[in-house]
């Protein structure tokens, strides 16, 4: 790995920007930029100081052959924190698809079955499902905040992540198919239902692809180009307005195919093409403002 890669792996490591690399140094953030790029190299000083910053040895800061290694409990971290992210995000897929799905269902559904044959009731019955996504992310929530110190916790914390990931999974299954199930489709219901689950998609992708839960420039969600995942600043702009315009046209989606009962409800799905149309043209501005200061 190259000194200016390796610089780069160090700093979002330890979560700064250039900006907080370049007031530590009392320098300029383009001076920073510079080294990453692999322009410029700082002198012996600033790589002293870099050093210290880092917590690394100048040997690992500049030979080319050592690699930028994580530990074992950083790494561990990491995958455990992704976990819960994906956990949390379907967990909160579950509840407003449950909600969502209560419109389209039949007032009088299949409530449970009795040795007399099946049993209707109220399809707000099925609003009790909302218990086991929940439950289950409360489970998660306690286990990490009250064993995050214990030594055992910490060593399996990826197999309780995926394990839990898995509950959320199955709660999904086995309430999304059943409740599907016992809808009365035709041609307009089909067209508002898949409508409303694209948005609900869009919504709770954008509740974990959000930069402030996201912090980190990664290479599985988010606006990911060449451009942002080099630049943590890049990275935070542009998908924070990613969020919001993506967040705003998911919310009119679904409030559409709730609402509307038109074959219409199908061009909805425009808003969010928009969306990542502004985000594009706003990376596009960005890429050349940030090009410019550093030249």
């Amino acid at each position: 790995m190259k000194f200016n890669e390796k610089l780069k792996e160090l700093r979002i490591q330890k979560n700064l920007t250039q900006d907080d690399v370049a007031n530590h140094l009392h320098i300029s953030r383009q001076s920073v930029s510079k080294w990453e790029q692999g322009i410029n190299e700082p002198d012996i000083q600033t790589l002293k100081q870099l050093c210290l910053l880092f917590e690394v040895t100048i040997d690992e800061l500049i030979d080319d052959d050592r690699e930028v290694v994580l530990s074992k409990e950083e790494k561990r971290s990491r995958v455990s924190k992704t976990l819960f992210i994906a956990q949390a995000t379907i967990c909160l897929l579950n509840i407003l698809n449950i909600l969502c799905l209560l419109v389209f269902l039949p007032s009088e559904v299949i409530t449970h079955y009795d040795f007399a044959g099946n049993t209707y009731g109220s399809k707000f019955t099925y609003l009790l499902f909302l218990a086991l996504p929940i439950l289950g992310l409360l489970i998660s929530v306690f286990t990490k905040l009250f064993t995050k110190n214990n030594v055992y916790y910490k060593k399996h914390s990826v197999f309780i992540g995926c394990t839990f990931l898995i509950m959320q999974i199955l709660f999904f299954i086995g309430t999304f198919i059943p409740m599907v199930l016992l809808i009365k489709f035709d041609e307009i219901t089909f067209s508002r239902f898949m409508i409303c689950e694209i948005a609900l998609v869009f919504i709770c992708g954008i509740a974990s692809t959000n930069p402030i839960v996201n912090k980190n420039p990664n290479f599985f969600a988010g606006f990911r180009t060449s451009f942002t995942l080099s630049n943590k600043e890049a990275w935070y702009k542009v998908n924070l307005l990613q969020c919001i315009l993506g967040f705003i046209a998911a919310v009119i989606m679904l409030v559409i195919s709730l609402v509307v009962k038109e074959t219409w409800v199908n061009y909805s799905i425009l808003l969010v093409i928009i969306s990542v149309i502004i985000t594009f043209i706003y990376h596009e501005v960005l890429r050349h403002k940030m090009k410019k200061i550093n030249k």
